[in-house]
């Protein structure tokens, strides 16, 4: 009896398992705007950005350093410039 129940609920949740993946899927949202992804950007430009990152860097470094003297400090100023980029380019408009 126990091998019965057993070999009941195997088969119950193999078939769940197999079933769950069948069907239509939720419709994918894309935009139809085409997406520049590699624009042109002028070597000065790019040499300028670069420089104002690694300054960026380096003052968020030395302000975090001084706040934590004794501790270990980990963490990704491209990440945190990457995310204050795609906020400012999100604040167009009204809000710039």
């Amino acid at each position: 009896m126990k091998s019965k129940l057993s070999i009941l609920g195997l088969v119950l949740i193999l078939s769940t398992s197999v079933f769950s993946g069948c069907g239509n899927g939720p419709e994918i949202a894309r935009s139809a705007k085409q997406r520049v992804a590699a624009p042109a950007v002028a070597g000065s430009d790019l040499a300028d950005l670069v420089n104002g990152n690694s300054a960026f860097a380096f003052d968020l470094y030395q302000v975090l350093r001084e706040d934590e003297e004794n501790d270990n400090l980990f963490y990704s100023p491209y990440s945190i410039s990457l995310a204050l980029a795609m906020t400012y380019a999100g604040a167009r408009g009204e809000t710039e």
